[in-house]
């Protein structure tokens, strides 16, 4: 069996300051999968999920290790 290994890079930002574009220029280059927020929020509003639920299921990691 294969080992897999997940990595996730998150990236904050605020409104209007080109982050959306780093983040998916870093993603593209490293050739991750890019997923914007923003669209998960819309797609369960569109599919009647409650926002509050989903901030409840989002990971948190309050520290960086390399």
């Amino acid at each position: 069996m294969e080992n897999i290994h997940s990595i996730v890079i998150t990236v904050s930002r605020q409104k209007a300051s080109g982050g959306t574009y780093i983040a998916y220029s870093i993603a593209r280059r490293l050739e991750f999968k890019y997923v914007d927020t923003g669209i998960l929020y819309k797609a369960a509003q569109f599919l009647g999920a409650d926002a509050r639920d989903m901030e409840a299921r989002e990971e948190r990691v309050s520290t960086m290790s390399l």
